[in-house]
């Protein structure tokens, strides 16, 4: 198990295919505007949306559950910010 951080202010994440059992994203509270997360259709149309200041912590993992049950891929999550230098940080711990 590793842990992994970093900001984006667009397009994926990363192209590892490491399984991420926990990740927390949060929006800078100097952004401009909301900004979005999710798969690679991301956008102000689709995805989660946080507001400047916000932060979302999906959860993969399954209390009780097999420990690869719920696992998603590093590689399957982007960032939009349609404002410039807006960005999102991100915190992850990848299995």
């Amino acid at each position: 198990m590793r842990i992994d951080s970093g900001s984006s202010s667009g397009g994926q994440l990363s192209n590892t295919n490491e399984k991420v059992l926990s990740i927390v994203f949060h929006a800078r509270s100097t952004n401009g505007a909301s900004v979005y997360v999710g798969d690679d259709g991301v956008g102000p149309g689709g995805g989660y949306e946080l507001t400047p200041d916000a932060t979302v912590s999906p959860d993969f993992t399954q209390a009780g559950a097999d420990p690869n049950a719920g696992h998603v891929l590093f590689s399957s999550f982007y960032v939009v910010c349609p404002t410039p230098n807006d960005k999102v940080d991100w915190l992850a711990i990848l299995k």
